[in-house]
């Protein structure tokens, strides 16, 4: 699945300074799988995904 073009798409919402924000394909991916195995809990859906 080709995702680049969140790129351009969220290049808005980030700022140069402080702490880096995770990237915007990684987190559409994470909320991806969270709806599809149906995973509410932020903790719960990053033990998931560090399983797979």
């Amino acid at each position: 699945m080709e995702l680049r073009f969140l790129y351009g798409l969220t290049q808005g919402y980030y700022g140069d300074s402080g702490q880096k924000s995770i990237e915007p394909v990684v987190f559409f991916i994470l909320c991806l799988v969270g709806y599809v195995e149906n995973i509410i809990s932020d903790r719960k859906l990053m033990a998931h995904c560090s399983l797979r």
